[in-house]
């Protein structure tokens, strides 16, 4: 520790606890006395300080260096922590706050500059002594408040507000000024209903000021940066020294490729195409915070688009500070509130994205490019820090003089309606029980109200999903029917039929009518209950039970984006709610038609659908799929590309619009594009599999619905009753169940004129919907592995053959034309002319050196010293295993060898990759006559560039022992090996 440039804090804790910090001591003081700047030193110092009952000059040295640099998080805290257990300001006054976020950019954007004490619920991990933790269930804000020290008044509270973080009961009756700060802007729904128990909302966003302004006016604060979101400087210890080479010309990281971020995909979908020409990096994929930071590092280029929010985020201030160029999109505004556009970043708009990335890659721009980063970058470490937004927050509260109000909305209303509120704002944090037991304390206060059991209705739901709680589904269902049949609440009567639609019941098509009549005929200023039809809870199937923002489908984002053009609701906010939910019924209706084989009137629907919502990707999906059944195939094509135009990357999009390509016969489009998608590198390997199968299919898509639509009573009563009593749910959803439906109908409409209808007494259904295809369902990949080597052993015609451990499936087949011994560590128990059994280990082979014509062992040796068949673990084992295998071959004798080919990779304990160069390499002394690629299909070489970490083909390759081939005679023969690599299909 004494020769050491860092403190080790672990080291100072443990002789502080062991009373022996007086070693210390003398050390630190003579190295803060050296260097005044030595902050570790003077931490550490005011530590020892602090236990020794030195509060003063404890106080002195924290102060200090807090003063000195506000972005030492150690001292900040330290010294907030000092004040608090001693209970004194040592003459150095600042504000009191409490504040709901004990950790991260929030807590560390205040700790310079105020005495705070935090609060949370008892689920927080962290236990600082300045932390007051609740129970959300039993504990009131009140409770909070007890908890403060003697004669402790904070001068503010401060509630850090986002979708994860639920109220505290009661914190509308605070006797402090109470102010939120909303970190984001969505969902507005529980914003909206959140700024009624604030005195002020603080947005961080200017175009939020002016949605917040007509939300909550007279209590809108403004501040540029009050949603926290900075640059940190104490990432600088893992950034390196700038000025060095970047390798990435341009890097995207985060989220895309659903509804919520539908124009940062295609933004994305963009810089893809240009792969060819630069160096891009795109990544949504896991990583470690340092590879995060490296990302960045390297790139010469950032790019930054925000989500349906607008905005921005914390990767453009950690861009810049990295040393990027951060181009952002010219959307709302808000970057030019944080950095000046051309000096310091630079804007892109739809229209000269790629010109922008051109420009400034160019080498004659290059010295442009690199001092707007460099101003960036000094931008961001000066004034667009956490600290430096954290300072001008409470700039702004001291200006404005903020102080108790004295009536929060929340204040004004009843029991019911605050109960209802929170449970709202609780359903939207995810804290599904609290607000289940609110909602039913709502109706204790108003049990007529519809708008208190539907919410009701929606938490259980998304409680029953979460804890699989089949009773708690069926209240649900017997809420919403309630509220359906007893009122003219719309909202109930599309939660009801999102529930039971899902369900199979044969009374969603009737209400889905209904509703969509009702809807259609909608009119805000007609007369209405005393509640409005949309004032609830909307029940999202796809948001169950998981909410988080990514996965909000198309309909639930129209519904929050409403509250940014009509904040205050009113009859367009009806009206325009109205829209949103005929075409979503719509959209369902269409879905349940398909079930019933009833295409051409989904189609219908789906069109009226997309008049409401032309925009919306998944009714233009929908729609494809339905063409696809029709065998539309330019329908679904022009369907499926309108589609990926408002949201690219979408896998099952691609994938349908491939299936009408291959349907109209175009395969080289659909070529085309699979390879566009190979280069993009977003799909898994599994899904780049499915597309490169569904072109290189010979026969385009079967579809099984080639008639019109049947009637048959019967087939509809055993449908009803199988569709009531199965439990497995998710039959429905299987793309092959209207198929089912329809062949089912037809089945049993020409049943009655069969022979069959006199033989068989018992009628009942058993769908098989994974059987439908055009061929047997085989493993291929050890289908052409064994053919592939069986064809090469019947070329050589060895006198005889030892095998390795291979399939016994093969071993048997081979045995009938070269006599074969078969060696294993498990022996088979058989009886077959031509085939020998031994037990034996393939490190160990019970066979001298050079003594064996031909080695066959097939997807064998990646698995050896890994210990998933029990053999010993063994590092090398592979290796150790082929020069087994090499040993017991003669001089001119063949190996013939199979294993996994691709990225190296160990999988323990399932199986190593290898290079082909590499697991050549295992063989010495050879020469490589033929190999083949299996993807499982054969294929070139040239493929394996497309595979991923952990993905592989089957290489087969065959070897000759160097030495020369000798015939009975003892004269050298030269074996013909037909074609080489693939070619053995048509020639084998």
């Amino acid at each position: 520790m004494i020769t050491d440039e860092k403190i080790d804090w672990q080291e100072v804790n443990t002789l502080i606890s062991e009373k022996r910090a007086d070693e210390l001591y003398p050390i630190l003081k003579e190295r803060v006395e050296k260097d005044p700047d030595d902050h570790d030193a003077g931490c550490a110092l005011a530590r020892i300080l602090l236990e020794r009952g030195e509060y003063e000059t404890a106080h002195e040295w924290l102060w200090r260096i807090v003063e000195k640099d506000p972005y030492y998080a150690r001292a900040a805290m330290l010294l907030n922590r000092m004040r608090l257990i001693v209970g004194s300001d040592f003459g150095h006054p600042r504000p009191r706050l409490l504040l709901n976020v004990e950790s991260g950019r929030v807590s560390r954007a205040f700790l310079p500059w105020a005495d705070i004490i935090f609060f949370a619920p008892s689920q927080s991990q962290s236990r600082p002594p300045e932390l007051l933790v609740y129970d959300i269930y039993r504990d009131t804000f009140k409770d909070v408040l007890d908890g403060l020290p003697s004669g402790w008044q904070p001068d503010w509270v401060l509630f850090f507000l986002n979708e994860a973080y639920p109220l505290p009961l009661g914190i509308h009756t605070s006797p402090y000024p109470t102010v939120c700060l909303p970190g984001d802007c969505f969902p507005l729904h529980k914003l909206t209903i959140d700024l009624d128990f604030f005195d002020a909302v603080f947005p961080g966003l200017k175009r939020y000021e002016a949605i917040f302004s007509r939300m909550a006016p007279g209590r809108t604060l403004y501040r540029a940066g009050a949603a926290i979101q900075g640059a940190s400087p104490r990432l600088q210890s893992s950034i390196g020294d700038e000025q060095h080479e970047r390798r990435y010309d341009v890097v995207f990281i985060g989220d895309f490729g659903n509804p919520y971020y539908a124009r940062r995909t295609r933004y994305v979908e963009r810089l893809l195409r240009l792969k060819k020409k630069y160096n891009i990096l795109v990544s949504e994929k896991k990583y470690t915070f340092q590879q995060y930071i490296d990302f960045l590092f390297d790139a010469k280029i950032v790019i930054e688009t925000p989500n349906v929010q607008g905005g921005i985020n914390m990767r453009s201030y950690e861009a810049c500070q990295a040393g990027a160029l951060l181009m952002h999109e010219e959307l709302d505004g808000s970057i030019a509130e944080f950095f000046e556009p051309g000096e310091e970043v630079v804007l892109f708009d739809e229209d000269n994205f790629e010109q922008q990335i051109e420009y400034y890659l160019s080498n004659e721009n290059e010295a442009e490019r690199v001092r707007i980063a460099e101003n960036g970058r000094r931008k961001a470490l000066t004034e667009c820090t956490a600290e430096r937004l954290g300072k001008d927050v409470l700039e702004e509260l001291e200006l404005k003089n903020i102080s108790r109000m004295q009536m929060r909305p929340a204040e004004h209303m009843s029991l019911m309606q605050r109960f209802n509120q929170i449970g709202v704002s609780d359903f939207y944090s995810g804290v599904f029980d609290r607000a289940v037991d609110l909602f039913q304390m709502a109706l204790q206060h108003e049990p007529a109200s519809f708008k208190s059991i539907n919410n009701l209705a929606v938490a259980c739901h998304a409680l029953a999903a979460n804890t699989n709680d089949a009773n708690l589904r069926e209240r649900t269902r017997e809420m919403l029917q309630f509220v359906a049949t007893q009122s003219s609440f719309l909202l109930g009567k599309f939660n009801l039929l999102q529930v039971i639609s899902h369900d199979g019941s044969p009374s969603a098509l009737d209400l889905a009518r209904e509703l969509i009549e009702t809807l259609e005929n909608f009119s805000p200023s007609a007369p209405q209950v005393s509640e409005s039809p949309f004032d609830g809870l909307v029940l999202h199937q796809e948001l169950v039970p998981k909410r988080h923002l990514s996965h909000f489908p198309p309909a639930a984002i129209a519904i929050e984006q409403l509250l940014e053009r009509y904040p205050q609701k009113g009859t367009e906010y009806e009206q325009a709610f109205a829209d949103i939910l005929l075409w979503k019924t719509r959209q369902i209706y269409a879905q349940m038609l398909c079930t019933e084989g009833k295409f051409f009137e989904a189609e219908s629907n789906l069109q009226s659908a997309i008049k409401k919502a032309p925009e919306n990707h998944s009714l233009l999906y929908d729609l494809g799929k339905v063409l696809l059944r029709q065998k539309k195939w330019a329908e679904a094509e022009d369907a499926f590309r309108k589609s990926l135009d408002i949201l690219p990357l979408c896998f099952e999009t691609e994938k349908g619009l491939l299936e009408a390509l291959v349907g109209a016969g175009k395969m080289d489009q659909a070529r085309q594009i699979v390879d566009s998608i190979c280069d993009y590198d977003v799909y898994s390997q599994e899904q780049i599999d499915e597309l490169l199968a569904l072109v290189n299919k010979t026969q385009p898509p079967v579809d099984s619905v080639n008639g019109q639509n049947v009637i048959s009573p019967f087939a509809d009563h055993l449908l009803h009753d199988f569709i009531k009593s199965t439990q497995n749910q998710d039959l429905f959803s299987h793309p092959d169940w209207p198929v089912y439906v329809e062949e089912c109908k037809k089945f049993f409409a020409a049943f009655p004129a069969s022979l069959e209808n006199r033989e068989f007494d018992q009628i009942n259904l058993l769908p098989q919907l994974d059987d439908r295809d055009t061929t047997t369902e085989i493993d291929r990949y050890y289908f052409y592995q064994d053919a592939w080597a069986a064809r090469k052993i019947f070329k050589l015609k060895p006198k005889s053959l030892v095998d390795v451990a291979s399939r016994t499936s093969f071993v048997g087949l081979i045995s009938g034309f070269v006599p074969t011994t078969f060696v294993d560590i498990r022996p088979i128990d058989v009886n077959l002319d031509g085939l020998t059994v031994k037990k034996g280990d393939i490190l160990d082979m019970p066979f001298e050196s050079g003594s064996v014509e031909m080695v066959s062992s097939l997807s064998v040796v990646e698995h050896i010293g890994l210990g998933r068949y029990g053999d010993d673990i063994m590092p090398d084992g592979s290796r150790r295993a082929c020069a087994e295998l090499l040993r017991i071959v003669r001089p001119g004798g063949y190996l013939l060898i199979a294993v996994p080919a691709g990225p190296p990779m160990i999988a323990f304990n399932a199986h190593r990759i290898f290079s082909c160069e590499q697991i050549l390499s295992y063989f010495p002394g050879t020469k490589l006559l033929d190999e083949a690629f299996l993807y499982p299909t054969p294929g070139p070489r040239e493929g394996m560039r497309y595979l991923k970490p952990g993905k592989y083909v089957f290489y087969c390759f065959l070897l000759q022992k160097e030495g020369g081939a000798v015939d009975e005679n003892g004269k050298e023969k030269s074996p013909d090996h037909g074609d080489h690599r693939a070619r053995w299909l048509v020639s084998g």
